[in-house]
């Protein structure tokens, strides 16, 4: 009620309205009129107790939005009681006539957002329960009984689910809901929220592996795709290991040293409209204007791995960049020598930081381990930039090849 537990209810009187005596919600502190049957006794919290000798009509404002309970106080058999209820808030109220002097309970739930409700209550014998009195309720002019609306005395929430009351619901969420509305909450689950998503962005071309040291050129697009979020808008920016770069779509010429990570990020605005699940609902767009990111194009830079012929024992780094080129990093090679190369030798080179072979097999020899026909030296190898000099293992024939087939060596770590 107004207020709260324990204050004063706003009273409006009119022609045929008079102020009940003691008109407050009881914070457990009130205690009961002498003149009443259980006088000394504290009236329950949360209990609304008036006094109807010899009056009729009751108006009050509910602001209050926790359950209460009314106790009407000398509402004789054939009596009546009217209640002007103004509603200011949303939320729904539940009142319940509940007392065992009055015989069987009886609930209703007041629906937030209305002004005014009109609650009208006439008490008459219960010819079950000897001297006692029970209500006939209407609100608006639909009648109540308490075989149609549901009360209950525990306090505890839900146990169960049931239907679209979900388990763990407190109890006076469902007190003063009538039989129809306990089927339709157990018949008809509500659809659940239906999903927003927000936009993406892809960048292309894909990810690859170069030579340490490259400078290579590089074509960048992108493609924004909205989804439920607003139109983009702004220039579409690339980032290379998260330094703007420039703006997409555009062609760039960069370095490659080690891992280069790429993003574009794109501006959009927020989504409009609505959806609508399968009950009917109409659910805002949730999807904020903001900035989305595409995944990560990774050009990686790597050290290769030099495999060839020439007609001289190797010397320098020179020498070794006229090798064929593999960016596999450390992993066993299978190497077809053509005849071509025939009275040349044969060279493998890798990363010193690889290690020593283990073996070096001749397929067409029974796969028989040939490693001591190679020699090994080490050599410094520069980048494709031709800086950055690095120690290189590098494996040579002790002698020029002989074959005039096409044959097949295992270089394995």
């Amino acid at each position: 009620m107004l207020g709260g537990v324990g204050q004063k209810l706003s009273l409006n009187k009119i022609t045929e309205s008079t102020e009940p005596t003691r008109v407050a919600v009881s914070d457990g502190t009130f205690v009961y009129p002498p003149i009443h049957p259980k006088r000394t006794y504290v009236i329950p919290e949360k209990t609304l107790l008036l006094d109807c000798q010899a009056k009729e009509y009751f108006e009050f404002e509910t602001l209050y939005n926790d359950a209460i309970d009314i106790e009407f106080f000398r509402l004789n058999a054939g009596s009546r009681a009217k209640l002007y209820i103004y509603r200011n808030t949303s939320a729904d109220l539940v009142i319940a006539f509940d007392k065992i002097i009055y015989g069987p309970s009886q609930s209703l739930r007041v629906k937030g957002g209305k002004s005014v409700y009109i609650i009208e209550v006439e008490a008459i014998r219960d010819p079950s329960i000897d001297q006692s009195i029970r209500y006939i309720v209407k609100i608006d002019g639909q009648r109540y009984q308490s075989s149609g609306v549901f009360h209950t005395t525990i306090g505890i929430p839900t146990l169960e689910d049931f239907g679209s009351i979900p388990k763990g619901t407190p109890a006076e969420e469902v007190i003063g809901l009538t039989v129809n509305e306990l089927f339709e909450k157990r018949l008809w689950k509500p659809s659940p929220a239906p999903s927003f998503y927000p936009p993406s962005i892809s960048l292309s071309p894909g990810g690859k592996t170069v030579e340490e040291g490259s400078k290579i050129e590089v074509n960048f697009t992108s493609t924004y795709n909205k989804k439920d979020a607003g139109a983009d808008y702004g220039a579409t920016l690339l980032y290379q290991n998260g330094i703007y770069l420039g703006n997409v779509p555009g062609t760039f010429r960069v370095d490659i040293f080690g891992r280069n990570e790429f993003r574009a990020k794109k501006s959009y605005l927020q989504g409009g409209g609505f959806k609508t699940s399968t009950d009917g609902i109409k659910w805002p767009n949730t999807i904020k204007a903001g900035t989305v990111q595409s995944s990560t194009v990774v050009i990686q830079g790597q050290r290769g791995v030099f495999f060839g012929a020439m007609g001289h024992m190797p010397q320098s780094s020179e020498d070794i960049r006229q090798l064929e080129l593999l960016l596999d990093g450390k992993k066993n090679q299978r190497i077809a020598l053509n005849t071509a190369w025939k009275e040349q030798y044969l060279v493998f080179a890798y990363p010193a930081t690889y290690g020593k072979l283990s073996l070096i097999t001749y397929e067409e020899g029974l796969g028989a381990n040939v490693l001591g026909t190679f020699g090994n030296i080490q050599i410094d190898v520069l980048d494709a930039s031709l800086a950055n000099p690095k120690k290189y293992e590098v494996y040579v024939t002790k002698g020029v090849l002989l074959y005039n087939e096409l044959v097949h060596y295992n270089f394995q770590f």
